[in-house]
């Protein structure tokens, strides 16, 4: 009787660990998710005149890396084709503009760098709204 309901714990310890498909996938592009929230306050930080572009180079440049991991994510991922698709799509959304931001400081392109934070702003926006979504 007693290894019975050890059992019976470790089977309900188990389904209470297991996450989601959407959850793991989720939690697995948490850093790209930060990343486009990074690049949105980097590129109004040297909109400002309070960070060189030498540091928004270098935040570009490790937001790609976590952009690169969040795409593997989600292609292996076994979570719903709508989830996979919406979060692939913001991330190369975010993808492109730091590309452009890239490009528009090197040419000090105030308002091009301008456009590039709204659309950070957006793709963060719809990121941390299937995070929540998700998480409920």
């Amino acid at each position: 009787m007693h290894k019975s309901r050890v059992l019976l714990a470790v089977v309900i310890l188990a389904a209470c660990n297991q996450r989601t498909a959407e959850e793991k996938l989720l939690k697995d592009i948490e850093p790209a998710i930060s990343w486009v929230a990074t690049l949105h306050f980097a590129a109004q930080q040297w909109s400002a005149g309070d960070v060189p572009g030498t540091y928004v180079r270098l935040t570009v440049d490790e937001a790609e890396k976590a952009f690169d991991k969040a795409t593997t994510s989600i292609d292996q991922s076994q979570a719903s084709k709508n989830l996979r698709d919406d979060v692939l799509r913001q991330i190369q959304i975010s993808r492109a503009a730091a590309k452009r931001l890239q490009q528009s400081i090197e040419k000090e392109d105030r308002d091009s760098v301008a456009k590039c934070a709204e659309q950070f702003a957006s793709a963060s926006a719809v990121l941390q709204r299937l995070h929540q979504q998700e998480s409920q």
